[in-house]
């Protein structure tokens, strides 16, 4: 406000500069990890869990915060765990992904790629594609009824935005249709996607496909649930060796594909206060589970 002339406001943005318009533009779009690979919508889905619990000295303890207390809510399986105008991260930044990717495919389709760039055009396409399908995928866990084959047509799914344009009202679509749609983008991805990407943030045909068969296996499509298992097997199938693990360390497992062979495509869900090391303890009924070593 003080370091310029008030003509300064007036000046007009080279549109070049700011509106995406070339497959390497569409491509960074996708690799903005801060963006598409960070903050993933499944922490209402973590806090919910019962693999873990928080002992009431510990929880009494947690702070008394905005963006703590819906996580206080969601932890006590409460009816409502938003209140006084708080919003859903899960929610917000899951379609701030699905809006990225709308924006990459709705660019794309202006694109003529030279036979040169045809294996990048494809590979953009496919990594936007999947990454609307897992996070509807992610957001219909939060807040869609479980799929039911017999009643999806009648349950409330997602408002499906299949468009970059957000001054378009768009209704809520069933849960049939939801899971459709997940299903129809991956299936398409799988088709563009290369084998195995460069880098872990990147997915490539092994994530789809294990996408895929987690999708079938809900809706209890078995076969086709073992035949994606298979086919993300045989792009990838190394297993992290435990005996080289530090044990010593504070986090002992590699979260980066590089590193940890297991990692098919790599995201991160927001910090989340409850399973914290110093809050949270392993449910001990999970612990029996184990045997000893």
């Amino acid at each position: 406000i003080t370091g310029c002339g008030k003509n300064y406001l007036d000046l007009k943005p080279d549109q070049s500069q700011r509106v995406p318009v070339s497959i390497s533009d569409f491509q960074a779009m996708m690799d903005n990890t801060g963006i598409m690979n960070s903050f993933s919508s499944h922490a209402l889905g973590i806090i919910g869990a019962d693999e873990y619990v928080v002992p009431d000295n510990r929880y009494s303890a947690l702070p008394a915060e905005t963006d703590i207390n819906f996580m206080k809510r969601a932890y006590n399986w409460n009816e409502i765990i938003f209140t006084g105008g708080e919003q859903s991260t899960d929610w917000g930044r899951g379609y701030s992904r699905i809006l990225q990717a709308n924006i990459v495919l709705d660019g794309l389709k202006k694109v003529s790629p030279r036979q040169t760039e045809i294996n990048a055009y494809n590979q953009v396409k496919g990594e936007a594609l999947f990454h609307r399908a897992i996070n509807y995928y992610d957001l219909a866990q939060l807040f869609c009824e479980p799929f039911n084959a017999a009643t999806a047509g009648q349950y409330p799914g997602l408002p499906l935005r299949m468009e970059a344009d957000v001054t378009i009202k768009t209704n809520r679509a069933n849960l049939a249709q939801t899971y459709e749609q997940i299903s129809k983008d991956l299936e398409e991805a799988v088709t563009l996607l290369p084998d195995l990407p460069k880098v872990g943030f990147r997915p490539g045909k092994a994530a789809a496909f294990a996408l895929l068969a987690r999708l079938n296996l809900q809706l209890e499509n078995y076969g086709l649930a073992a035949e994606f298992a298979t086919k993300c097997l045989g792009n990838k199938k190394s297993l992290l060796d435990f005996n080289t693990l530090n044990l010593m360390a504070v986090f002992p497992f590699p979260s980066d594909g590089a590193a940890n062979p297991e990692i098919l495509f790599s995201a991160s869900v927001a910090n989340i206060a409850p399973v914290g090391p110093s809050f949270m303890d392993i449910e001990a009924d999970f612990l029996i589970g184990f045997a000893t070593n």
